[in-house]
Order: structure tokens, then C-alpha cells, then sequence
């Protein structure tokens, strides 16, 4: 998790608590410039401090942990290697994986002409925002030589972030919820299979409500026993 570093001004008036001028500072100043250098680099959402005897209340924002889901897709090279490369660099920068689907393998959804996909769904622990999530998956598909040519066109390795909370964003690079969940079986599978009773805060359905009622009529086939047997990533 990363935080922005505080500002020369707030610095210069900690600076000055400790020197011999911390008289000549407005003490309403320090003790903004307090609050906020803590908040800068501890992400403490309360910090209250008097010469009473109330009690100091301190709420570490970065240690509460979100439920993020993520779609992870592969057709190029060794599927199974693809998606264990990935899970484990998730596991690494994400967050603690939760809950991890069956693999399962569809044809090309969107684009056909090309080698049939393997999919996962994860459900990962993070003190990442969405940005953040979306930036270090990014850096993953990065790493692992994805290349962007075409829409919906083959890959080593498609990362998406598919629900946060039941948080709603719409921002410039990131849309949460996917846009695309309740229209693809393959996705609504392996993440039925981890999550069935998951509300979509904009459509007012779960998962398994979605998945009964998806347009798609892709066949979703469930691949035994090849991804578990290389990973311990849900131990503690």
C-alpha cells in the first residue's frame, strides 16, 4: 500500500515542535499539521489528542481488508502455468486469496477465431484501492508479455477486476462492477461456484440469479485437478 508523502509545510511546522522557536507556532497549526502527517504516513483516519483524560482514538484504515473479485483468463502458451504465474504474483501484491474456483475451459468469447480460453475466479483479501488492484494487475499481465493488439483477441494472460465491496466506480480506466458480468457464462460460473449468494449492487441479483438468467450460450466445461495440485496459495 502506498500513501502520498506529506508536504514541505507540514513538515517544517513537525520540524518546529522540536526546536526552540515551537513557541512562536500557532498551536492550532501543529496540530493540524499533526493530524495530517499522520494521515500521510500511517493512514490513521482519527487522531484526536487533548490535555483531558478522553480517550485517543486511532483507526488504522490500511490493515481493514476488502473482498476484491478478479477474473483471470489465459488461451496462449501453457494455460495452467499462465494461471499459476499469476494466482501467485496475486497472492504476492493483491492480498491474501480467499476462495479460489475450478478451472474451466469455453471457447473465445467475442472474437471465435482463435484457441479456446481457461478461466478462474479469485476472491482476494486486499488493503489495495481499486486503482491500486488495477494498477498491479496491470504490471502482472505486463510481466508476463501480454500484448494489447486487438479487442477481445487472444492472450497469456486477461486479469479483471469483476466486483470490489459492493463498491460502484466509474472512473476514466476502471469500471466496477464489469460491466460484462451477467452477459458471459464464463464468468458467471467459476464465480458462482465461490460466491453464488454475491448481490451486484446495481442490478439487485446474485451470482446464481445472474447465471440462471445469462444470455450466453457458450459451453463452460470444468477442467479436474489441474491448477490445486500445483499451488498451496489458501493456507495460512
Amino acid at each position: 500500500m502506498t500513501s502520498s508523502p506529506p508536504d514541505t509545510e507540514n513538515m517544517k511546522i513537525i520540524t518546529a515542535m522540536s526546536t526552540k522557536n515551537a513557541t512562536n507556532v500557532p498551536r492550532q497549526e501543529v496540530k493540524k499539521a499533526f493530524r495530517k502527517f499522520i494521515y500521510d504516513n500511517f493512514k490513521f483516519s482519527k487522531v484526536r489528542n487533548s490535555h483531558s483524560n478522553k480517550k485517543v482514538s486511532l483507526c488504522r484504515e490500511g490493515y481493514m481488508s476488502k473482498s476484491v473479485f478478479l477474473l483471470l483468463g489465459t488461451n496462449l502458451g501453457d494455460r495452467i502455468d499462465n494461471l499459476n504465474e499469476a494466482l501467485k504474483s496475486i497472492q504476492t501484491g493483491v492480498g491474501k486469496i480467499a476462495k479460489l474456483s475450478s478451472v474451466y475451459e469455453t471457447s473465445a468469447w467475442g472474437k471465435t477465431d482463435q484457441p479456446p480460453f481457461l478461466n478462474l475466479a479469485v476472491e482476494v483479501m486486499t488493503q489495495l484501492n481499486p486503482e491500486d488492484v488495477l494498477n498491479y494487475v496491470l504490471s502482472i499481465e505486463r510481466q508476463m508479455g501480454r500484448q494489447r493488439k486487438e479487442k477481445w483477441g487472444e492472450r497469456i494472460i486477461d486479469i479483471d477486476i469483476l466486483f470490489y465491496e459492493s463498491d460502484i466506480y466509474s472512473l476514466p480506466r476502471l469500471v466496477v462492477p464489469h460491466t460484462q458480468v451477467a452477459n458471459r457464462r464464463f464468468t458467471l460460473i467459476p464465480l458462482n461456484e465461490i460466491a453464488p449468494k454475491l448481490m451486484h449492487p446495481i442490478l439487485k441479483r446474485t451470482i446464481e440469479q445472474l447465471l440462471a438468467d445469462c444470455p450466453d450460450n457458450l459451453e463452460v466445461t470444468r477442467i479436474e485437478g489441474k491448477l490445486l495440485s500445483k499451488l498451496d496459495l489458501l493456507g495460512d
